[in-house]
């Protein structure tokens, strides 16, 4: 398997805090049956200098390529980044930014309020050759609130992730279950941080998807991982009423 959506860098953000760590969720990766994964930091462009940024993610590159030597050599792994919106990234080289060498950028937004101009930034950087893959869409309250809200942003050219935890939550699941069932979201990722809390978790996406859902997850994130063209799936609206999602 793949995963596409990780904070496993060794000191880079909130994810893990060292080499030691790093290795124990490299573990768990592969314990859970993912032999590649994205390597997704955090960046903020409000706050964070973009050429330190990448020289930072080198350097933690770096120093986890060096520390694990030949011990995961049965994982494979790209560098990427978890990318805040922010109407700076206009100005930046968002080549510089994507997933691997891939044309696939994955995207964050704000927790708080539904950004302004999101919808024309995506179909901007889409025009530009680059994907966005909306980072865990259910944690943005105003996409359950409002579903429209997340169907002009699809419209507009943008793919969705859900993370593994939110079908393993009952909170969380009515919405992720559906956005999957109706192909809203294409990926499921860890957005694995740290051994216990946020934890690799991929290995149970059995325990809650049908083989044809996996099967088809595991085909869209293969073609993400080797650069190619992803179709957007032929969506159909969620149904929201007083008892959740369907």
């Amino acid at each position: 398997m793949i995963d596409i959506h990780t904070h496993i860098l060794p000191g880079i953000d909130d994810g893990s805090k060292d080499v030691d760590m790093t290795k124990e969720l490299l573990r768990m990766q592969l314990e859970n049956g993912v032999n590649k994964v994205f390597l997704t930091p955090h960046f903020y462009p409000r706050k964070d200098d973009f050429d330190e940024f990448l020289t930072r993610r080198n350097n933690a590159a770096r120093l986890l390529m060096e520390s694990v030597g030949s011990d995961y050599t049965d994982i494979r792994m790209q560098l990427g980044g978890e990318i805040h919106y922010s109407p700076q990234l206009n100005d930046m080289d968002l080549e510089k930014l994507t997933l691997g060498n891939t044309d696939y950028m994955l995207l964050e937004l704000s927790f708080h309020h539904y950004p302004a101009y999101i919808k024309q930034f995506i179909q901007e950087v889409t025009m530009r050759g680059i994907t966005p893959i909306l980072a865990h869409i259910e944690r943005y309250d105003y996409f359950r609130d409002k579903l429209d809200l997340l169907y002009d942003i699809l419209e507009a050219g943008a793919l969705a992730q859900v993370n593994m935890s939110s079908l393993l939550e009952k909170s969380d699941k009515g919405f992720s279950k559906a956005a999957i069932s109706h192909g809203i979201a294409t990926f499921v990722a860890s957005d694995c941080h740290n051994p216990t809390k946020r934890p690799p978790n991929l290995g149970h996406l059995s325990e809650v998807l049908d083989e044809e859902e996996i099967a088809r997850i595991e085909q869209y994130t293969n073609d993400v991982w080797y650069g190619r063209d992803v179709e957007p799936l032929s969506w159909t609206p969620i149904k929201k009423s007083l008892f959740g999602y369907k």
